[in-house]
């Protein structure tokens, strides 16, 4: 029982960066209606408040191969440790923004770590779990991020924008620490760096010392030998009919859910409710929908695919 309670920390821990990813996806819903007040600290525009908003989605494009690589140079834990830094200064430029476009270079920032976190946590989370409950482990990155988007939902209304940017610049630097402090690097990538005896004290404080931590490292083992094997030029990669089939599918399915327009909800909801001229509160509107969003990601995450 206490394994599991530490593996769940370590889940936990590894997990915090799609908390805070959430937080930066919602910020603009509780946000943009006070800029564009009659009181607000940085007057925007209309115009200027979509760029707010869709500016991390450029960011995220420029972060998530440089992340990649240097999960695969540096390891997986310090690059994620590495990402808490600009999310971090991206609150600080945002809290002390005096202008739009320190808002912008902000959101890009943003963006570009969001992008990170995407390309890195998961390929963590995958390294670290054993291939029984994988899945399972994937569909809790995302009940993560519906959580950041529910909490920036929730105290957003209630906060103000300085207040607001503190209470999510948090999370990275809790990110930061426990990241450092309690989680391990991955078996995988410590095996492919050469270094077996640490792949051996990782799979120890991973999986406990009555697992059979021999077995999983040969397995480990053969799989990085079968990749070294494989060719992994572009060219043999899109000669797979296997590849082109499974590349089309995710990309359609990735291509669906951007045009079913849930990232504008995310970015938008007060500002949508607060037009639609609800009897019910564009504030209360969107707690409701990111508590919506959270039960949806808990339902599949119980579920057997």
């Amino acid at each position: 029982m206490q394994l599991v309670h530490h593996f769940l920390f370590l889940l936990f821990a590894a997990t915090i960066g799609p908390f805070a990813v959430g937080t930066v996806l919602a910020w603009t819903s509780p946000v943009l209606p006070m800029l564009q007040s009659e009181n607000s600290r940085i007057p925007i525009t209309a115009d200027e408040g979509s760029w707010v908003g869709s500016l991390i989605a450029i960011g995220a494009i420029i972060g998530s191969i440089p992340a990649g690589k240097g999960a695969d140079i540096f390891g997986r834990k310090p690059t994620i440790a590495a990402l808490a830094v600009p999310f971090i200064i991206s609150w600080a430029m945002i809290y002390f923004a005096t202008t739009v476009w320190e808002l912008y270079v902000a959101r890009l920032i943003a963006g570009a770590v969001i992008g990170g976190v995407t390309a890195t946590v998961p390929m963590y989370i995958g390294e670290i779990a054993e291939s029984s409950i994988r899945g399972e482990l994937g569909s809790y990155i995302q009940v993560k991020v519906t959580l950041g988007i529910l909490y920036v939902y929730a105290i957003g209304p209630f906060v103000s924008y300085e207040g607001l940017a503190i209470l999510c610049g948090i999370i990275p630097v809790i990110m930061f620490v426990l990241v450092l402090l309690v989680a391990p690097e991955t078996p995988t990538y410590l095996l492919r760096s050469g270094r077996r005896k640490e792949a051996e004290h990782s799979l120890v404080l991973l999986r406990g010392h009555e697992y059979d931590i021999a077995g999983e490292l040969e397995e480990l083992q053969q799989q990085l030998e079968e990749e070294q094997k494989r060719s992994s030029k572009f060219k043999d990669l899109i000669s797979s009919r296997a590849t082109v089939r499974a590349s089309i599918a995710v990309m359609g399915l990735l291509s669906f859910l951007s045009f079913s327009g849930i990232n504008v909800l995310i970015f938008y909801a007060e500002s949508i409710f607060k037009s639609s001229s609800s009897s019910i509160s564009p504030q209360v509107s969107s707690i409701i929908i990111g508590v919506l969003q959270v039960s949806k990601d808990f339902i599949l995450l119980r579920t057997r695919r």
